[in-house]
């Protein structure tokens, strides 16, 4: 029977073109079948089938016995006592030597050890970018090529923190020495460095003050939300409300400086080139470079309303600059359904934009534009010209080409202001046309460098506190009007985290607890709290507003 599986077997090879009975082993019994002759019994099929798995599993054996046996690291007693019955394992010795020397996995020498996978890496790594690129390997990790490739050094445990200190701590020397905050004499003193970076305030990653997160965190782990800190009133008498604001939200000490500095024009400049450095002003007019500093969000923009364009309305309200003067101008009333848009261009100037209507009847229509502000009024008569009926219009307003303009008369670029235009059609006196009245408001905002060092404490505070900044803005608000951020906003802060946590209830409820005020503007629901406190429908529809007696 085993003859005639042999033979079977050697049938099927030949007719599969395969060179090793052993190799037919690999067949599945029904392709085994399918290769065979139509005419051969089942039962000798099934023979010749097991034939081909016994001489592959003889050979697999032979294979492992093979290795082993050559294997340096077997013992050589085991060695000797390896033997198979049919073939001499003797010959492998002839043929191929034996192995005396080896090197573990775990060898510096190894081409299977950790150091040798690095290594392979890194030479993978030098051929990414150019030498001189900035991302080159050598540039970002210049440690590497100077790295000795020993035993010990593979051996020998270090923790990842450990190895990210050592890597990072002379890249920070040298940018701290670059931007003039560490004295080259001090780069060896890790004390100079932490109190540089304890003070440095131009990255949106600083201040890093190392002793005061240590003790915070020693707090924090024993008092995780600061229940008997808070409990210990004789503790917290001599803490004052903008300490308990900077322990509760990592306000480290150089930040809470930077929050509660007065900001002047007058001293504007000075705290920005301090925190900014040589950073030009005119970039912070850039949305997609505030963006890109402080890691925002496009979410986060819009709650800033730092999405909006200079010199573009978005819901009558446009933000321009005039002798490096940030403007916000707010467009409050215009008559006749006329749509028209204010440009203030300096304080003897402005631009006017727009459409305006005309009775349907007649043709060739004239506008005259004229500033009521002053005694006698001011017209641009010059400034008339032909239009359609909704034909849009830009005129430009300069007060030294005006008629009736007195020495000294400007366009306000603070406070209210208005201006009327007068429509004319033929047949028409001077005062039987229609007159459109456009009224606007002007608020300053200080320079170029006093913005960006407000909106750098607003984005900031936001930062440390996840608060919304409509939130803050209404915390700031209930202690100061002009939303200054002050001591006693960083105490408010507290206490609202504190009757937050307790109570759980929504901060805007904390702040009435707190003392704080009732805002008044529709947060994004479009709906202020006061009105849902006061003007909801279970009040009757009756509308209850400050004034109502």
């Amino acid at each position: 029977m085993r003859k005639i599986a042999k033979q079977h077997l050697k049938d099927v090879t030949q007719r599969a073109g395969v060179h090793s009975a052993a190799s037919a082993g690999l067949l599945s019994l029904p392709e085994f079948a399918e290769k065979m002759d139509s005419s051969a019994a089942e039962n000798d099929v099934h023979n010749a089938w097991l034939e081909a798995r016994k001489q592959r599993n003889d050979l697999l054996i032979l294979e492992k016995n093979v290795l082993t046996r050559g294997s340096p690291v077997l013992p050589k007693a085991v060695r000797l006592g390896l033997r198979h019955p049919e073939v001499s394992l003797l010959d492998y010795e002839e043929w191929f030597q034996r192995q005396v020397k080896y090197a573990n996995p775990g060898d510096i020498s190894s081409v299977f050890s950790p150091a040798a996978y690095l290594a392979e890496m890194y030479q993978a790594a030098r051929k990414l970018y150019p030498e001189k690129s900035r991302w080159n390997i050598d540039t970002r990790r210049p440690d590497l090529a100077e790295l000795v490739l020993s035993q010990k050094h593979m051996d020998e445990e270090v923790s990842a923190l450990q190895l990210s200190n050592q890597i990072l701590l002379p890249h920070v020397r040298k940018q701290l020495v670059e931007q003039s905050l560490l004295d080259e004499k001090n780069t060896h003193s890790d004390d100079a460095v932490l109190q540089a970076l304890a003070k440095d305030m131009r990255s949106v990653n600083t201040p890093w003050h190392y002793h005061y997160a240590r003790l915070r965190q020693s707090i924090l782990q024993k008092d995780p939300e600061l229940k008997k800190l808070l409990a210990a009133s004789e503790v917290t008498q001599h803490i004052g409300g903008g300490a308990r604001s900077a322990l509760h939200f990592n306000i480290a000490p150089a930040m809470h400086q930077l929050l509660t500095e007065k900001l002047t024009q007058s001293n504007a400049q000075l705290l920005y080139k301090k925190y900014f450095s040589a950073m030009a002003p005119e970039q912070f007019l850039n949305p997609r470079f505030i963006r890109d500093w402080y890691s925002l969000t496009d979410e986060e923009m819009q709650r800033f309303h730092l999405m909006e364009e200079l010199n573009i309305y978005q819901n009558g309200t446009m933000t321009t600059v005039i002798d490096n003067i940030f403007y916000r101008v707010t467009l409050t009333r215009h008559t006749n359904n006329d749509s028209i848009k204010v440009y203030p261009l300096s304080n003897s100037s402005l631009k006017i934009e727009g459409s305006t209507g005309f009775k349907a009847s007649s043709k060739g229509y004239a506008l005259c534009p004229g500033y009521t502000a002053t005694n006698p009024a001011i017209r641009w008569k010059k400034d008339q010209k032909k239009y359609n009926d909704n034909q849009p219009f830009s005129i430009t307003l300069n007060m030294k080409d005006a008629e009736g303009a007195h020495a000294g008369s400007t366009f306000k670029l603070n406070g209210p202001d208005s201006l009327r235009i007068g429509k004319w059609w033929p047949g028409t006196s001077s005062i039987d046309g229609e007159f459109n009245v456009v009224e606007w408001n002007s608020v300053s905002l200080g320079s170029i460098e006093l913005y960006a060092l407000k909106l750098n404490k607003a984005i900031r505070l936001y930062k440390a506190t996840g608060l919304s900044p409509r939130e803050l803005e209404d915390i700031s608000e209930s202690v100061s009007a002009d939303l200054t951020i002050s001591e006693e906003t960083l105490a408010l802060l507290s206490q609202i985290a504190v009757l937050t946590q307790r109570y759980a209830i929504p901060r805007e409820s904390a702040l009435i607890i707190a003392g704080g005020n009732i805002s008044l503007k529709p947060g994004e629901s479009g709906i202020s709290h006061w009105d849902r406190l006061f003007n909801s429908a279970e009040q009757g529809g009756s509308y209850l507003g400050l004034q109502t007696k």
